[in-house]
């Protein structure tokens, strides 16, 4: 099941979703540069391609080096990229290029030494993102441009049903199943289920339902609380504290023991034994924090 974002994203008629729809067809008419905002897996490369009238060139900001930047803007090589398809430019995690690029790039956008339409993609909320002083002020100036938030899945509850049937009918599809349509109680179960954090999260477990006739089974373990005084253990030597050590961040933590669940199930995140249950979470939770911080399952498996 693909993860790449469709005009089925884009169904439905809850009024933050139009909103932003019009102003993508607004800006579809110019060549003005667009920002767009929203979390991760919300749809902001579905807009950035809905509003692009040439081939869009996507790059993604985390993965360039300083010295990455500097040889695209120093050769114009961001122009090369474009240059046979006369496309768009759709830049992701622009909030990642170091200031000195930004404002190089804000002027190189600016003065059109750069052939190209710009389409800036973050998943940081604008206002977070400026009172963290994550902008230059020339760029935050292309970044107001014109912007425009694609709204979470949450706020578009009434899309759910509408949603889960477009990506199920894409799931049969791509399986080459009996087309059907989701039943009451298929609708029911899902929507019973934690909300989904995103439309690559509601997808994977509409694709289920598709590939299994069954929802997916939430587990929730339930909490036990004890009175008991614990047992001290015997002969347990305390080990010392190195207070001059560097000490770990909670997310390096949290991806240690991520990886080394990863590690043991054999890169099996869902069932018995998977990674999930090592942790005892929700499956769908612990993807979501293996994309926040961008844990490849594929190099845990044999």
């Amino acid at each position: 099941m693909t993860s790449v974002l469709s005009k089925s994203d884009l169904i439905g008629a809850t009024t933050t979703l139009r909103a932003a729809l019009e102003r993508a067809d607004v800006a579809a008419q110019s060549e003005i540069p667009v920002s767009l905002w929203g979390e991760v897996g919300v749809g902001k490369e579905t807009f950035a391609r809905l509003i692009a009238s040439t081939p869009v060139v996507k790059l993604d900001c985390a993965r360039l080096s300083a010295r990455r930047w500097n040889a695209l803007l120093a050769e114009n090589e961001l122009s090369a990229l474009v240059a046979d398809a006369l496309g768009t430019l759709y830049l992701t995690n622009v909030e990642t290029i170091p200031k000195p690029i930004q404002r190089r790039l804000a002027r190189a956008i600016r003065d059109e030494r750069v052939k190209a339409r710009f389409l800036l993609g973050s998943s940081k909320p604008y206002l977070e993102s400026r009172e963290n002083e994550l902008w230059d002020s020339e760029f935050d100036a292309i970044l107001q441009s014109y912007p425009i938030k694609a709204p979470a899945l949450r706020e578009r509850t009434n899309d759910f049903a509408e949603l889960a049937q477009a990506f199920f009918r894409e799931a049969q599809s791509e399986i080459g199943a009996y087309p059907r349509s989701l039943t009451n109680k298929e609708l029911s179960a899902l929507n019973d289920l934690d909300y989904p954090e995103n439309l690559d999260d509601l997808r994977r477990r509409v694709a289920y339902v598709a590939e299994n006739d069954a929802v997916p089974q939430q587990v929730v373990t339930p909490v036990v609380f004890s009175v008991a005084a614990p047992q001290p253990t015997p002969n347990r030597a305390e080990k010392p504290v190195d207070r001059d050590a560097p000490f770990q961040s909670l997310d390096a933590a949290i991806i240690a023991h991520i990886e080394e669940a990863l590690q043991l199930s054999g890169g099996i995140v869902d069932g018995e034994k998977g990674a999930a249950e090592l942790l005892d979470v929700n499956p769908h939770t612990l993807r979501s924090k293996m994309r926040k911080f961008k844990i490849d399952v594929k190099k845990f498996r044999d």
